[in-house]
């Protein structure tokens, strides 16, 4: 987002900070980030294949990929390498961006997602898609000009996203509706957007006015019309509303509602402690999708040959993560059983792998660490000196249980994280690949 007392958006280290909110996926993203995903491993596939048939270089603009993580990597760049002020989102991504830009009286947000142009947000929606990084030059999508020209009034264009599809309501759940309302156009299969576009804006003449002030019964009537019956109202109502700026989202639950929360856990704390570091950019996203309900780890393609033996990199790590899932959902497991509950852990994994259509998630359990590991709530909040000691040794812990933290210690710094990389793939890896190929020759 800019704002007028920082109008450059890349700007040079140490001077005006430009504010950037980055992606965190939520739930009702998921469809599309599954779908995203899944064409990303077929891209991959692809380019595996001509390099290997058709001898393609890495230069073909045509199996050009992005390295692997650089959304992840790429906040981490612009806060500490361009000294930009960045922050990560706890909850939908384009709303956090749209209440910064709107709360601090920015100028413009700069992005490629349509939904900027139905926010009440920035004055200025820019094109990320269209911008020179040489001249800064770029494309504005013009909110009120865009409803003039469609014939609408600003205020109705969260009810055209909701019937042209977004991410409450999916298009190809519309596709029938779509088809109804364009019957009159020749198409085959899926009707054009610009056959759609019209057809919806006449659909929407008899609502006038806001699409926040539609009753219940309009809304029941838009159903009835789109779906055939009335029961995905409430559907159209939370998709409208999904535009709607500084609405109070539900305060984050850790455990069971029934649990008793009269005293303050540890957990919370460290809850506390991580969405802020997470919110501020100074944490990687994973530990607080884990720590958080619904405890989600994600990853998305690595470039990998799919029609190797090599196992993936997701499953090949895994067991690493169950052993950092023990260590962060430690205290979660100690409430547990503190209301007598057995403490089963699992987290919810999607990961893109050889053979996975990514239908549903993984859903992993937690590997209990050795006896005397400390726990997240400890190795984080605890500032006693003693700290410093007990994170090493639950590092060294993490990647071999076997390596005393005495012989970790002989390892250079500089080298440290690639010999715990290449030791936990030569050790844990190795088993793993190996427990594969016999669980294959096994089912032959």
């Amino acid at each position: 987002a800019w704002s007028p007392e920082q109008p450059k958006i890349v700007p040079a280290p140490g001077s005006a900070p430009a504010k950037i909110a980055l992606l965190q996926v939520p739930d009702v993203k998921r469809p599309l980030w599954v779908q995203r995903r899944v064409q990303n491993a077929k891209d991959v596939e692809d380019i595996f294949r001509s390099v290997k048939k058709m001898h393609a270089k890495p230069t073909d603009s045509k199996i050009f990929q992005l390295p692997t993580s650089m959304g992840m990597l790429t906040r981490f760049i612009l806060k500490y390498e361009c000294k930009m002020e960045t922050y990560t989102s706890i909850v939908e991504c384009d709303m956090e961006v749209a209440e910064y830009a709107a709360r601090n009286n920015c100028l413009g947000i700069l992005a490629q997602d349509s939904d900027y142009i139905v926010f009440d947000s920035a004055p200025y929606y820019l094109s990320s898609q269209n911008l020179n990084v040489d001249t800064l030059e770029t494309v504005n999508y013009d909110r009120d000009a865009f409803a003039w020209a469609l014939g609408l009034k600003v205020d109705q264009l969260p009810l055209l996203a909701s019937l042209l599809g977004n991410d409450v309501i999916h298009s190809h759940d519309l596709l029938l509706f779509h088809r109804k309302i364009c019957k009159d156009s020749k198409f085959v299969g899926r009707p054009r957007i610009e056959d759609i576009v019209p057809k919806v804006i006449h659909f929407m003449k008899p609502f006038e006015g806001s699409a926040y002030s539609l009753s219940q019964s309009v809304l029941n009537s838009i159903s009835k019309n789109v779906f055939g019956d009335t029961s995905r109202a409430n559907l159209f109502q939370q998709s409208i509303y999904s535009y709607a700026l500084f609405q109070a989202p539900p305060p984050p639950i850790l455990v069971d509602e029934a649990a008793s929360m009269s005293l303050k856990h540890p957990t919370e704390d460290l809850l506390e402690a991580v969405e802020k570091e997470h919110r501020n950019c100074a944490l990687i996203p994973y530990m607080h999708s884990v720590l958080a309900p619904p405890r989600t780890w994600e990853s998305s393609s690595a470039l990998e040959d799919y029609a190797s033996e090599q196992p993936s990199s997701a499953l090949i790590y895994r067991p690493l993560r169950q052993r950092i899932y023990s260590i962060v959902l430690a205290g979660v497991a100690e409430r547990e059983a503190e209301q007598g509950r057995e403490a089963r852990l699992q987290v919810i994994e999607w990961c893109v792998y050889k053979g996975n259509k990514l239908e549903k998630p993984d859903v992993v359990d937690v590997v209990p660490m050795p006896e005397g590991t400390k726990p997240a709530e400890v190795l984080w909040l605890d500032e006693r000196p003693e700290v410093k000691e007990w994170r090493w040794e639950t590092f060294c812990t993490c990647i071999s249980a076997k390596v005393t933290p005495e012989r970790w210690r002989k390892v250079e710094p500089k080298y440290l994280m690639l010999v715990a990389v290449l030791h936990f793939l030569t050790k844990v890896g190795a088993i793993f690949f190996f427990a594969q190929k016999k669980s294959r020759r096994i089912t032959a």
